[in-house]
């Protein structure tokens, strides 16, 4: 189990700097923490594996940072999964089904195009809807002014896209019954 406290204070070390495994023991014993240099290597090597921080090579020695963690928004995370589930003509009505499904509320193109989806291919009719992209600006969505929004008709694949997203984002892998087992006198 990692120490939280001896986390914390590796943290705060390496938050705006790069540091050597010798220039950390020696701020972590500056902090009232006895552990031999190996230790310190050790703890790092457990952080790197988790994906807390990074090692980088500069000779001679190397260096440890705070791994810069890349923070997707939900419509990046809905446009890549839609991407894998609709093929270019049906991404943008699905799109409308999936975000009007999760949001319970209409879907504006530049929502769609927040998400990569090519909005030429949609075949509903759209609406100007005001006061609605106020509120969502107030929010922080950045709606433009005259922008059309889209209703939800029909949730046909919206399962597999939210199941796909979900199975991503908690590192399940999906294993499909689909293919069959082949024997060896088969192959």
């Amino acid at each position: 189990m990692l120490n939280s406290n001896l986390f914390l204070s590796i943290s705060r070390a390496l938050q705006d700097n790069e540091l050597s495994i010798n220039a950390l023991h020696r701020a972590l014993q500056g902090e009232g923490f006895k552990l031999h240099k190996l230790e310190v290597r050790g703890y790092l090597r457990a952080l790197e594996d988790f994906g807390q921080v990074e090692e980088r090579a500069v000779p001679p020695a190397k260096v440890f940072r705070l791994k810069q963690k890349k923070t997707e928004s939900l419509y990046d995370i809905i446009g890549k999964h839609i991407k894998r589930v609709a093929d270019e003509k049906e991404e943008g009505e699905l799109t409308i089904d999936v975000i009007g499904v999760l949001m319970k509320r209409p879907v504006f193109r530049e929502e769609l195009r927040k998400c990569g989806v090519n909005t030429v291919h949609i075949k509903r009719g759209g609406k100007k809807d005001e006061e609605l992209r106020s509120i969502l600006n107030r929010n922080g969505y950045g709606i433009p002014e005259g922008d059309i929004c889209y209703e939800c008709e029909t949730p046909y694949k919206i399962a597999e896209v939210l199941g796909s997203m979900i199975a991503d984002m908690m590192n399940i892998k999906v294993i499909s019954t689909k293919t069959k087992q082949k024997k060896l006198d088969e192959v």
